[in-house]
């Protein structure tokens, strides 16, 4: 049995409001020490409205911008490129067609670049920035890559009944894992799958377990891909799982507290698997959680703060210091919440 004998509390909340229809989806932290976040926010129309959010370390708000493009917007997601904040999402072109969209930012906020998806692109799920200053972008069946100069690479598209393709990461080598759901004909499995770095598919694999599964998050690192989710039976229970680069799948769990839970951001962090998400309490709260690279967990925290608290992403700083973000829900009105842990104690992890 391994037990992680360090253990982090919450350092700072930060709660933001600019309308009845808040949430963030997807954070980076920068080298310098700031945080981002991007999500929507409600209008008065009853659409909604792009948001980035820049947060000192001590959770001041530096920026919260909202950017209005006439019709419906959102960010899903948000990634760092040498050092400029990179949004992903959809917006409406017109009353009827949704293009994904991706925004490169100064770091002061402001946009130096929008970057319109080909037209078969119905939103951007994920996003992510290599070190080379590629972008990577996923959605409805497809990942594409752009170079620095937002020159695009290569387009994937994946068949099937339906695909939709939740996060993406690239390794070191630059190949490229996504991961989400595909409709089997009945209802919709877990879905991993592994593109070489000219964008061609290398394998993919699906987890059935009767139910609809979705995977929401992945990481991949020291030739592991780490990927996590949801199976929405009768409850709704967390699923994990580890698989080779090569495609073996090492492990699988399910968790089940007895009521609804969900995973929907994964970092790999120092000491394991980082997983954010929700879980039913009293209304439901936000969970934390360690889990080892076998897939047992080691340590969680939940956040009750009254209402029902939803995270949505996670990023690590190190090995003392994390945050996750989503929004609080209080029945009528979503808020902002983004959270920094801090290391409370550090004793390391053994096993007994």
């Amino acid at each position: 049995m391994v037990v992680l004998l360090s253990f982090y509390l919450p350092y700072w909340v930060k709660f933001d409001d600019l309308s009845d229809e808040d949430g963030f989806f997807g954070i980076a932290l920068s080298n310098s020490g700031y945080i981002y976040v991007a999500g929507r926010t409600g209008t008065s129309t009853g659409t909604s409205d792009m948001v980035l959010a820049k947060y000192d370390s001590s959770g001041n708000t530096i920026f919260l911008k909202s950017f209005d493009f006439g019709n419906d917007e959102i960010f899903s997601d948000v990634d760092l490129r040498h050092g400029n904040p990179v949004a992903g999402g959809h917006i409406y072109t017109t009353s009827t067609q949704v293009d994904g969209v991706l925004i490169e930012f100064s770091p002061d906020g402001n946009p130096v670049h929008v970057e319109t998806l080909p037209s078969f692109t119905s939103d951007v799920y994920g996003v992510f920035c290599d070190s080379l200053g590629g972008v990577y972008a996923s959605g409805d069946g497809w990942i594409i890559k752009y170079n620095s100069l937002w020159q695009e690479v290569w387009c994937c598209t994946l068949t099937g009944i339906y695909v939709e393709i939740s996060d993406v990461v690239a390794d070191e080598s630059l190949n490229v894992y996504g991961c989400g759901m595909i409709n089997n004909g009945v209802d919709n499995d877990f879905f991993l799958v592994k593109l070489n770095r000219e964008g061609k598919v290398l394998w993919a694999d699906t987890i059935s377990l009767g139910a609809d599964e979705r995977a929401w998050g992945l990481d991949v690192k020291g030739g592991k891909i780490f990927a996590g989710g949801v199976c929405m039976g009768t409850t709704w229970d967390i699923l994990l799982g580890c698989w080779s680069k090569e495609g073996d799948s090492l492990w699988f769990r399910r968790f089940d507290s007895g009521g609804h839970e969900a995973v929907c951001g994964i970092e790999w962090g120092e000491m394991g698997i980082l997983a954010t998400g929700y879980m039913t309490g009293a209304t439901m709260d936000g969970i934390v959680m360690w889990v080892d690279t076998l897939g047992n967990p080691v340590w969680m925290d939940t956040l009750d703060y009254g209402n029902s608290e939803y995270l949505h992403a996670v990023a690590q700083r190190g090995r003392r210091e994390f945050y996750v973000t989503g929004y609080s829900y209080d029945g009528s009105a979503r808020d902002f919440l983004t959270v920094e842990y801090v290391l409370e104690k550090d004793l390391g992890i053994c096993s007994i």
